[in-house]
C-alpha cells in the first residue's frame, strides 16, 4: 500500500484502499475483482483485457505482427499521480523499458522475416519501428540503412545516418562507430543503389579444398533471411584494401580496393563483415599476377585524413589515395540454417559503373573467402589452384578479430592499445606471424628497441605461413634491425615488387641512410612522403 499512499500510515492507507475498491467494483461491475480480504486482491482471469498483457503474450507466442499493432506507445505514457512513491515510479519506468525493448525486438524480427520473404517495403517499415523504439541501437540503425539502400532509397539511408549522427553528438558527444561510418560512405559514393547484382554470366567457382562451398548463380540465387551472427567482435575495422593489377588485352592496369561489406544479417554481424575484407585482401594477394595493397595500407590512409581533421572521409576517397581504380564492395547475409552468403560487386571509382558481380555461399568466413578468391581469379583471367586463406594466416576468428582491431588502432596512432590487441591475437594463435610482427612494430614506436627483437624474430620463424608480401616485409625488417648486409637488397626487392605500398620504399630509405648514402635515400623517402 505504500506504493499508492506513501504519505499515510497503515491504518489510513487501508481506509483509502477500501474506498478505491468500492469505486472499482461499482465502475467495473461484478465478477471482475476477486479476493476476500485486503491482503489478496486481483482480477478475475478473462474478465477484461489489458493491452500490455496481450502484447506480451503475443510476443511470447511469436505473433509479432499482432503484437506490434497492440503496442501504441510507452507503458502508462503520461500517467502521473501527485505525490506518488519513488518505488512506484521506478516500477512504472522499469515496465516501460522492458516492454519497449520487447517491442523493439519484435520489430527487428518482423523486419528479418519480411526480408526473407522478399518484401523490402515491409522490412523497411518494421526496421523504422525498431529504430524509433530504440534510437540508440546502432545495429538497428545500420540494418535500416542497409535495407533503405537495397530498396533504392539511398537518400533516405543517408538521412537516417545523419539524424543518428547528430543525435549521438548532441546527447552524448560521441560519433557513430567506424564500422557504420565506412558502410555509409560506401553508399554515399556509389552511383547506383546496392540492389541485387546483375551477374554478367553464371560462373560456378571451384570448391576450395577443405570446405563445402556452393557458389550461387543467377538461376538459383535467393535472398537469405537476415538473422543474428557474432563471429568477429565489436570494434574491428570494417575495411581491408587490396590492389589487383591485371592486364586484359590493351586495358590499363586495374587497382582494386576491398571496401566495407554491408551487414544484412542483424545483431553483431558487423563484427563478421569487418574481418572478411581483410581476409579476402590477404588471400587475393596470393594470386599470381595480382599486386595487392594491404588492408593495413587502407587503414593508414584513413588515419591520415582523420589526422588532418577530416573525420568523415569517404572510403572511395581513401581507396583512390592508395591508387585504386575500382572498389570491391559487398553485402553479407545469413540463411535460417546458418549458411552465409557474400555478394560482391566491382565498381569503377571514376565512373561509378558496375564492372562485375559475384556471389558465394559457405558455412563460415574462411570458406567464403576461399570461394570468392576463386571467382575473382576467373574474373581477372588468372589461372590459380585453390587457395585456402587458413594456410597463410590465423585459423582463429577470435585472433583475427584482435588483429584487425589492432590495425585500426595503429592507424589512429595508438600503439600502446594496439600492442595489447596484437598480443591477445598471439595468445589465441601462437602461430600468427603478422600479429607477432606488429607487436614488434608497436614496441619500436613506443621506444622499446630492445623489446622489439623478440617478437620480430618470432615473426620471422613463422613467416612461411604468410603471403609473399608479408613474408618479405618481416624478413627484410629483421635483416635491417640485425644490420645484415643483404638488408638493402631485400628492401629494394620489396619496394620493386610492391610499389604501391610505402613499407618497401621506407625500408630502402632507412637502409641507405644507415649505410651513409643520404642522397640515395632521398628519392625513396620522398616517395613515402608522397604516399603519406
Amino acid at each position: 500500500m505504500a506504493l499508492f499512499w506513501p504519505e499515510m500510515d497503515a491504518a489510513h492507507a487501508r481506509g483509502s484502499l477500501r474506498q478505491a475498491l468500492r469505486f472499482l467494483r461499482r465502475e467495473l461491475g461484478d465478477g471482475v475483482l476477486n479476493g476476500h480480504s485486503e491482503e489478496e486482491i486481483g482480477f478475475e482471469p478473462h474478465s477484461f483485457e489489458c493491452d500490455a498483457v496481450t502484447f506480451e503474450q503475443a510476443c511470447d507466442a511469436g505473433r509479432l505482427s499482432e503484437a506490434m499493432q497492440l503496442y501504441r506507445g510507452d507503458f502508462l505514457d503520461g500517467f502521473y499521480i501527485a505525490g506518488e512513491s519513488a518505488e512506484l515510479e521506478r516500477w512504472i519506468e522499469g515496465e516501460r523499458t522492458r516492454l519497449r525493448q520487447m517491442a523493439a525486438r519484435a520489430a527487428a524480427e518482423l523486419s528479418q522475416d519480411a526480408e526473407r520473404k522478399g518484401n523490402l517495403a515491409q522490412a523497411v517499415e518494421a526496421a523504422r519501428q525498431g529504430v524509433a523504439l530504440d534510437p540508440d541501437d546502432e545495429k538497428g540503425l545500420a540494418r535500416l540503412i542497409a535495407l533503405l539502400d537495397r530498396s533504392g532509397d539511398r537518400a533516405g539511408a543517408l538521412h537516417e545516418y545523419e539524424h543518428f549522427r547528430r543525435r549521438l553528438l548532441e546527447l552524448y558527444n560521441i560519433t557513430p562507430s567506424p564500422e557504420t561510418h565506412v558502410c555509409v560512405e560506401a553508399i554515399r559514393v556509389r552511383s547506383e543503389p546496392f540492389g541485387p547484382p546483375a551477374v554478367q554470366e553464371p560462373v560456378a567457382a571451384a570448391t576450395p579444398a577443405g570446405h563445402a562451398v556452393e557458389d550461387i548463380t543467377p538461376s538459383k540465387r535467393r535472398r537469405p533471411v537476415a538473422i543474428t551472427t557474432a563471429l568477429l567482435a565489436g570494434a574491428i575495422a570494417i575495411t581491408g584494401a587490396l590492389t589487383a593489377v591485371a592486364r586484359r588485352g590493351n586495358d590499363a592496369p586495374t587497382v582494386l580496393a576491398v571496401g566495407p561489406f554491408q551487414d544484412s544479417t542483424g545483431a553483431d554481424s558487423a563484427k563478421l563483415t569487418a574481418g572478411l575484407a581483410g581476409l579476402l585482401a590477404t588471400n587475393l594477394g596470393r594470386l599470381p599476377g595480382l599486386q595487392v595493397v594491404s588492408s593495413a595500407r587502407l587503414y593508414e590512409v584513413v588515419g591520415q585524413f582523420r589526422a588532418l581533421g577530416d573525420t568523415s572521409v569517404p572510403i572511395a576517397r581513401a581507396a583512390r589515395q592508395t591508387g585504386a581504380t575500382e572498389l570491391l564492395e559487398g553485402a553479407l547475409y545469413r540463411a535460417p540454417d546458418g549458411t552465409l552468403t557474400l555478394e560482391l560487386r566491382r565498381v569503377d571509382l571514376a565512373r561509378g559503373a558496375l564492372r562485375g558481380a559475384y556471389s558465394v555461399q559457405g558455412p563460415q568466413p574462411f570458406a567464403l573467402v576461399d570461394s570468392a578468391t576463386s571467382q575473382l581469379a576467373r574474373a581477372f583471367d588468372l589461372r590459380a589452384s585453390s587457395l585456402r586463406i587458413a594456410d597463410v594466416t590465423t585459423s582463429s576468428l577470435v585472433a583475427h578479430r584482435f588483429y584487425a582491431e589492432g590495425l585500426r588502432l595503429v592507424s589512429q596512432n595508438d600503439p600502446r592499445s594496439a600492442q595489447r590487441l596484437f598480443e591477445a591475437a598471439l595468445a589465441e594463435d601462437s602461430t600468427f606471424a603478422m600479429a607477432a610482427y606488429y607487436v614488434a612494430m608497436c614496441r619500436m614506436q613506443l621506444g622499446d628497441g630492445h623489446g622489439m627483437r623478440g617478437p620480430l624474430v618470432r615473426a620471422a620463424r613463422l613467416a612461411d605461413r604468410t603471403p609473399e608480401r608479408e613474408r618479405r616485409l618481416i624478413r627484410t625488417t629483421l635483416a635491417l634491425v640485425a644490420h645484415e648486409p643483404q638488408g638493402l637488397a631485400m628492401a629494394e626487392t620489396l619496394a620493386a615488387r610492391y610499389p604501391t605500398e610505402p613499407d618497401g620504399h621506407l625500408l630502402v630509405g632507412q637502409a641507405r641512410t644507415m649505410a651513409g648514402d643520404f642522397l640515395g635515400a632521398i628519392p625513396y623517402l620522398r616517395r613515402v612522403v608522397d604516399m603519406d
